[in-house]
């Protein structure tokens, strides 16, 4: 994983991305995906820091960019100064995909911005590599095809992408997506 995020970054909708590399060197044969990166601070009281999960507003603008960049991670930032010297912080995530962009946007997209739930970052690098693989195998399935809906014929084949850990399937909380094989193995949501 590389990650090339701005500080006090000025840029519209994102403030970085993130490079993905099978192996952990940086080639063009070992690029699994870059995924975009939004960055947001909060500041929060000690309670709110236990949650395991929170809301946050993200502006439509910014949802009908990501749609554009083929989704986005976005974290939230949450920091309680008041605590010590030394502020104590909590990262929630929200993995905003093709799929999920475009349903907010048919049901929201009027409203200068919405509500959105984000889950607690996971203290464990592996968890967090599994996260970010995810998301960049979905964001390739998704990028192309959302919105390319034909629901003809029952003799269709679909696929379900499931991240795994050493060779076995993971579930977490995280959205799964049954993809529909189009014609050239094509996938759509």
């Amino acid at each position: 994983l590389y990650a090339d995020i701005s500080s006090n970054d000025k840029t519209i909708s994102v403030d970085g991305q993130i490079s993905y590399y099978i192996d952990g060197t940086a080639s063009v044969d070992t690029l699994l995906g870059i995924g975009f990166l939004q960055i947001k601070g909060k500041v929060a009281t000690s309670k709110e820091l236990k949650n395991k999960k929170i809301k946050y507003p993200v502006r439509i603008g910014d949802i009908k960019n990501f749609l554009h960049y083929g989704g986005a991670i976005y974290f939230v930032v949450c920091i309680n100064s008041v605590v010590a010297v030394t502020p104590k912080t909590r990262i929630y995530y929200a993995v905003l995909l093709p799929y999920d962009l475009q349903n907010i946007l048919r049901t929201y997209g009027s409203q200068k911005s919405r509500t959105l739930e984000f889950e607690v970052l996971p203290d464990c690098i592996d968890k967090v590599d599994l996260l970010i693989r995810t998301y960049l195998e979905n964001k390739k399935l998704q990028s192309n095809t959302v919105g390319d809906y034909n629901n003809s014929g029952l003799d269709t084949e679909y696929a379900l992408f499931l991240p795994s850990i050493k060779g076995f399937p993971y579930l977490d909380s995280n959205s799964k997506y049954v993809y529909k094989i189009l014609e050239g193995n094509v996938c759509t949501p």
